[in-house]
């Protein structure tokens, strides 16, 4: 039997954020080992943490995505990356999987 690994979703934005133990139950009868929870803002990353600590099958990645990056006052950068810093050397690490969104999105830019 296989498994699959859900690289990129966003179990809390939208309609799936009512109903993420339905998502999850979901994601375990279909043979999902992983469904990985992409942050794009300080706030969403460290909502797909607490997603990660409360459901094992979820993991989380931290960011800041090039839509929330273009719009950032360029003197809170600096704090802004302090503080993802502070998650990946978190208790939380063993919840975090990967450092993206990044903001280094040229797409968005043309």
């Amino acid at each position: 039997m296989y498994m699959f690994i859900d690289t990129h979703s966003h179990l809390y934005l939208g309609k799936l954020a009512d109903n993420i133990p339905h998502a999850i139950q979901n994601l375990r009868e279909n043979n999902f080992s992983h469904s990985i929870q992409i942050g794009t803002s300080i706030l969403s990353s460290l909502t797909c943490i607490e997603l990660a600590r409360k459901y094992s099958i979820l993991k989380a990645t931290i960011g800041i995505h090039p839509c929330e990056a273009q719009d950032m006052d360029i003197d809170t950068i600096p704090q802004t990356i302090l503080e993802l810093e502070k998650m990946l050397c978190s208790r939380d690490r063993e919840n975090i999987v990967a450092l993206g969104e990044i903001g280094f999105d040229e797409y968005h830019l043309s």
